[in-house]
């Protein structure tokens, strides 16, 4: 091989790494996570008040502590009938697990995308209207290797599959009615991402 040839094939870009990707649902008794690959649940049994948020951080730290990119269902606002099943306090509380959760993580300088509700809906069943129980039985057909127990790490799993996906590196193949929630996601700036189209 002659020494042009060589300098050529040294001016090759390397391919950027996969990156690692995690998904939260946060909840004050079940907290979703998922890298894509499986799944777990945070889970603070019965501890209440200041000792359950301080179990909520320390193990959200543990989980995301190597994840180059969250991305989290935010807090959904239009929801009357969510409203009568939780308690006034208890749904100030999980507000303040949000923003408790969402501020450790830009602390530890992790790169944070957020979802909403519909959107996450949209991305795996390709409506924004649907049942939990509907994301789990598309989570369950499209996502049949990754070991789901129940709807919180579903939609952990689907949260992280949309981080994957927007970064280039899609866990499943989904058609643009699917796919068009990606583009109406707060993604972080300056994320680097493979060159494709996105949404």
């Amino acid at each position: 091989m002659e020494l042009a040839d060589l300098n050529e094939e040294r001016s090759i870009p390397p391919v950027p790494p996969q990156p690692n990707v995690t998904g939260l649902d946060l909840s004050l008794t079940a907290t979703g996570v998922s890298d894509g690959r499986r799944c777990w649940l945070i889970q603070p049994g019965q501890l209440r008040g200041q000792q359950r948020m301080q179990y909520l951080r320390r193990e959200l730290t543990r989980h995301c502590q190597h994840a180059d990119l969250i991305v989290v269902e935010g807090p959904a606002f239009a929801g009357p009938s969510r409203n009568k099943k939780k308690p006034p306090a208890m749904a100030h509380e999980s507000a303040g697990w949000w923003w408790i959760a969402t501020h450790t993580l830009w602390r530890m300088g992790k790169p944070i995308a957020v979802v909403s509700p519909p959107d996450l809906k949209i991305y795996i069943t390709g409506k924004g209207i649907a049942s939990k129980e509907d994301v789990r039985v598309h989570v369950d057909r499209r996502l049949r290797s990754v070991l789901v127990r129940d709807n919180n790490e579903a939609d952990a799993l689907v949260l992280a599959a949309m981080g994957y996906d927007w970064s280039g590196y899609p866990l499943i193949a989904l058609p643009q009615t699917h796919r068009r929630a990606l583009a109406k996601v707060a993604w972080p700036e300056h994320w680097n991402t493979k060159e494709q189209p996105h949404g």
